[in-house]
């Protein structure tokens, strides 16, 4: 989901929780930095950069990245870089360069940058074309390298995405009340421009149109296929169709749709920034104090009214210490919670325990993920010990069996613990005895987990090509 904080993390001997917070603080800063390189190539000079900058790092956009936590989003700084070298006379390759980088470590990014960049060209700066072009060509024959084919993208009735991950136009200047959950923060979360930003930007077209045009025109784009494959009023879709359902009809048989359009935000926040900063650059000198405080305004406006809470969420490691032993163990470890229960509690806690104690496990614990590449978790719900501890969870009473087998093919596939992100008392009513009968007392008890070590088996090899195939017949249907 982020390459870039991967390969950070690859480098670093930090801890996760410290090198979360590092790398949230890393990329508002670099959000603020290419904001001000925005402003000023849209002739803002040093205070108008700052304004630029100010405005990105405190709106309501980044404050819903920074609250999901998914660590692709806060590559958003990519875009007002991007769009600055745009404006420069430079030569095709810094751009394309920047547009390789930004699909590569954020599809979002990526995808509002190009789309901001084509858009310039269209509006008359035509030699854009050429670092489009380049940089298609280059993230075209690195995917045919490094990445396999992917299965078509999931759809409902022709729509990629839910009504409530598309922006609804009253959320613009009426966020409506604080997001009472990770879910409702993550769907609904950034729509928020405010009333005094919006003012500044419309300052901005009145002193200046010529300048504003292409700004303004990025800002509209931005907005209206943020609203989605079809407009949403107070959570409901009347029927009227947008733009965005045929771009996304297109872009899931080139590579991805979009199913989030309310992130386009983030290339409207950045329009709007730039707008801002053409009416501050275009006001008269008695006049600028004036639209410096408009802009603190807006600033304090997004701050207190946007849907985030207060203080915001810290990107840390919490709990699951007890597993750390597992570091210098052997083998996979097999989630038993995710297996089973596939609640969104248990994927969070898969996450953060995986952390702790760095085992390979059967998927990455992400819905999106899992349903793209969903191998793993069929493998290990295939086998009769984990259909038995799915039944017991249902509150059904499988009867104790052989579980030979299980222990067998899940041993050969790399596991050697099984590992359930509760305590025993938390676990599911029959498990605990259930699992004690098969591997034994726990490796690991107490705390928020608890671990069991996967026996070896004792079987002939003719047993194991037979417990293979009867496995391999049960995937197959």
């Amino acid at each position: 989901m982020a390459p870039l904080h991967g390969l950070l993390a690859r480098w670093t001997a930090l801890p996760p929780g410290p090198l979360s917070e590092g790398l949230v603080w890393a990329n508002l800063m670099l959000l603020g930095v290419a904001g001000a390189r925005w402003g000023r190539g849209l002739g803002g000079g040093a205070v108008g950069g700052l304004v630029c900058g100010t405005l990105l790092q405190t709106a309501s956009v980044t404050a819903a990245f920074v609250h999901i936590g998914a660590g692709e989003l806060l590559h958003m700084w990519w875009i007002p870089l991007g769009l600055s070298l745009a404006l420069e006379p430079r030569g095709p390759l810094p751009l394309a360069a920047v547009l390789v980088g930004a699909a590569l470590t954020s599809f979002y990014a990526g995808f509002m940058l190009a789309l901001g960049v084509g858009l310039l060209a269209l509006l008359g700066r035509w030699h854009l074309g050429v670092p489009l072009a380049l940089a298609g060509g280059a993230l075209a024959a690195i995917l045919a390298l490094v990445s396999p084919p992917l299965p078509i993208a999931e759809v409902t009735d022709g729509v990629f995405d839910p009504v409530r991950a598309r922006l609804d136009p009253a959320s613009l200047v009426w966020p409506g009340p604080r997001a009472s959950s990770w879910h409702e923060q993550a769907y609904g979360g950034g729509q928020f421009i405010g009333a005094l930003a919006l003012v500044l930007a419309g300052l901005g077209v009145a002193r200046a149109p010529r300048q504003a045009r292409e700004p303004a025109a990025l800002a509209g784009l931005a907005i209206l296929l943020a609203l989605g494959s079809g407009l949403s009023i107070a959570g409901r879709d009347p029927g009227l169709p947008l733009p965005m359902a045929p771009l996304n009809a297109l872009l899931a048989r080139l590579v991805a749709p979009v199913h989030f359009p309310v992130r386009l935000m983030a290339l409207a926040c950045v329009a709007l920034a730039g707008l801002a900063v053409v009416g501050l650059a275009r006001a008269p000198q008695r006049r600028r104090t004036l639209v410096l405080a408009l802009a603190a305004l807006s600033v304090a406006e997004v701050g207190l009214r946007q849907r985030a809470d207060w203080p915001w969420q810290r990107q840390g490691v919490t709990g699951f210490a007890e597993l750390e032993p597992l570091q210098s163990a052997d083998g996979a470890a097999l989630d038993l919670l995710t297996a089973v229960l596939r609640r969104p509690r248990d994927r969070r806690a898969a996450l953060l325990s995986q952390m702790r104690h760095g085992r390979p496990t059967q998927a990455v614990a992400l819905e999106r993920l899992e349903a793209i590449w969903p191998q793993g978790q069929a493998a290990v719900r295939s086998t009769r010990l984990v259909a038995h501890l799915a039944a017991l969870a249902r509150g059904a009473s499988p009867p104790e069996a052989d579980y030979r087998a299980s222990l067998s093919l899940l041993r050969g596939t790399g596991f050697r613990w099984a590992v359930a992100t509760a305590p025993l008392s938390g676990l599911p009513d029959g498990w605990a005895a259930r699992l004690r009968k098969v591997c034994g007392a726990p490796h690991i008890s107490g705390g928020d987990a608890t671990v069991w070590a996967l026996p070896a088996v004792a079987a002939t090899p003719d047993e194991r090509a037979t417990w293979a195939a009867e496995h391999a017949a049960r995937l197959a249907r």
